[in-house]
């Protein structure tokens, strides 16, 4: 399992590899701040080298990776091209990259193999500053453009970015319970982390620049209250 794990994040990396390509375009065609537009135009490298890192861990548990590029369409519609290009920032950035470095910061805690540890943290100083080109844009275009669009968005972005798979009920057999050695964390874990991330993170991020969370806050409780998750 682990190396399954470790092989669907490599395919998962090639795939932020391609989004980040065309965000860093985008960025600048959007004439975003010039230190988001340094973070995004380094994105996409930091991914394809991750995607390695990925490959070789896989490697290790003898599973075997594609190595296939991968085309992302944009994952809104009916939208102009700035609320397009804010909403595709903010649920890969200011969503999926804070969540990527939470779950990463749990697994530098449980990963006890020396290279996988050393794979972790190279990883996780990275993601952390994917998430800051969501927020540093959202910063830059705060007050620019309105941004009350993005809470009707949300419970879509949430679902994108962990679906429901993430809530279902847990087996006390789970085998991930004995493969955080490896980087791999138990679903139970990372529904706490993903709960958490979204309630202390990013729900108060946006509010902050001024989006109405409350679809998304309704989103994160009925699937919490399904799963028997603390609030």
């Amino acid at each position: 399992m682990a190396g399954e794990t470790w092989a669907l994040r490599a395919l998962g990396e090639r795939a932020a590899e391609a989004r980040f390509a065309r965000l860093a375009e985008a960025l600048g065609a959007a004439g975003t701040s010039a230190p988001v537009l340094e973070l995004a135009n380094r994105a996409a490298s930091d991914e394809a080298r991750h995607f390695g890192f990925c490959v070789d861990a896989a490697a290790r548990f003898d599973v075997a990776v594609p190595d296939e590029s991968v085309a992302i369409p944009w994952t809104a519609t009916g939208m102009s091209d700035d609320q397009r290009l804010l909403h595709e920032v903010v649920a890969m950035c200011c969503i999926t990259e804070t969540l990527s470095a939470a779950f990463l910061v749990e697994m530098q805690r449980q990963t006890t193999d020396p290279a996988l540890h050393a794979t972790v943290r190279e990883i996780l100083v990275d993601e952390v500053g994917h998430s800051r080109i969501g927020w540093g844009h959202l910063a830059h275009v705060y007050g620019r453009i309105d941004l009350r669009y993005l809470g009707a968005c949300l419970p879509g972005m949430l679902s994108d970015t962990v679906g429901d798979v993430l809530f279902a009920s847990s087996s006390p057999n789970d085998p991930a319970l004995a493969l955080g050695p490896y980087g791999v964390l138990a679903r139970t874990t990372r529904r706490e982390i993903f709960t958490a991330c979204m309630r202390q993170v990013v729900f108060p991020g946006l509010t902050q620049h001024g989006v109405d969370c409350a679809a998304g806050i309704q989103w994160l409780d009925t699937r919490s209250s399904r799963s028997g998750t603390t609030p």
